[in-house]
C-alpha cells in the first residue's frame, strides 16, 4: 500500500520527509488491517477490542499527517474517518477525545463530531477544557467553567481567560502555555517518543491550543515560529 503520502511542506521538521512517507505507509498497512478484522466479525465484545487499537492508529495517523504536510481538505477527510471509527467505541481516552474535538475546532469540522459529543457527555461535561471546546464546537462559543475540573497539565490555559479583553495578554499568556506544553506531559506515553529507536514518533503539537486561539479570535500568523504550535 505504497503512497506518496508527504507534502512538499512538512511542517515538524524533527524528522524528514522519508521518515514521514515509511511512518506513514505503516499507518495504512494497519489501519487497513484493522479495516478488514473489523468488518470480519459482529461480536461486540471483539469489536471493542478492535477497536482500541483501531482508534489510537487514527490518532497517531491524524497527528503524522499534520506533521507531514497534509493540507485542510485532506485532514478534513481523516478526520470525519477518525470520529466514524471512534463513534463505534465506547471507551474512548480524554486524550483522543481531546485531539478530534481540537482538530474540529482548527479545521472549522462539523461531520460527526457533534454525535461524537453526545456520546461521550459523561467525560466532556465535568472536564473544563473539553466542555469548552464542546461550546465551541455546538453553539459556536465555549464558557469557560473554573468551577470544574481541568487536569493540571492544562491549568496555565486559565491564564488566557483570566485575560479576557486583552488580546496582547491572551496572546502572550497562552504562549507561556505552549512554552511549559511539551514538559507537562512528561508523564504521557508519547513524550521523548523522538529520541526511541524504534518508529514510533509522529509529531509534538499542542492541538489544543491552536483550538484555544482560533475560538478567541486569534490567527496562526500570531503564532508563527512558536513551538509546539500548530499552524496550518
Amino acid at each position: 500500500m505504497e503512497q506518496n503520502l508527504v507534502s512538499p511542506a512538512i511542517r515538524d521538521t524533527r524528522r524528514d520527509a522519508q521518515y514521514f512517507a515509511k511512518y506513514l505507509n505503516e499507518q495504512y498497512a494497519d489501519i487497513a488491517k484493522y479495516h478488514e478484522k473489523l468488518a470480519a466479525t459482529s461480536d461486540y465484545a471483539k469489536r471493542q477490542r478492535i477497536l482500541l487499537h483501531f482508534v489510537w492508529l487514527y490518532h497517531e495517523l491524524l497527528i503524522a499527517e499534520f506533521s507531514a504536510g497534509a493540507d485542510r481538505s485532506k485532514l478534513i477527510t481523516l478526520l470525519d474517518q477518525a470520529c466514524q471509527i471512534a463513534l463505534l467505541y465506547d471507551d474512548l481516552s480524554y486524550e483522543e477525545l481531546l485531539l478530534l474535538m481540537s482538530l474540529s475546532v482548527m479545521l472549522g469540522y462539523k461531520g460527526a463530531i457533534g454525535f461524537l459529543i453526545t456520546k461521550n457527555g459523561a467525560l466532556i461535561v465535568p472536564d473544563r477544557l473539553l466542555n469548552y471546546l464542546a461550546g465551541v464546537i455546538v453553539n459556536g462559543r465555549g464558557v469557560w467553567d473554573r468551577r470544574i475540573r481541568l487536569w493540571p497539565e492544562y491549568a496555565m490555559l486559565d491564564y488566557v481567560f483570566m485575560a479576557s479583553g486583552d488580546m496582547v495578554e491572551q496572546y502572550r499568556a497562552l504562549c507561556r502555555y505552549l512554552l511549559g506544553w511539551y514538559y507537562n506531559h512528561a508523564n504521557d506515553a508519547w513524550f521523548d517518543s523522538l529520541n526511541s529507536d524504534e518508529n514510533i514518533y509522529c509529531g509534538y503539537w499542542s492541538f489544543e491550543a491552536a483550538a484555544v486561539a482560533i475560538s478567541l479570535g486569534m490567527s496562526d500568523a500570531d503564532f508563527k515560529g512558536v513551538e509546539y504550535y500548530p499552524a496550518l
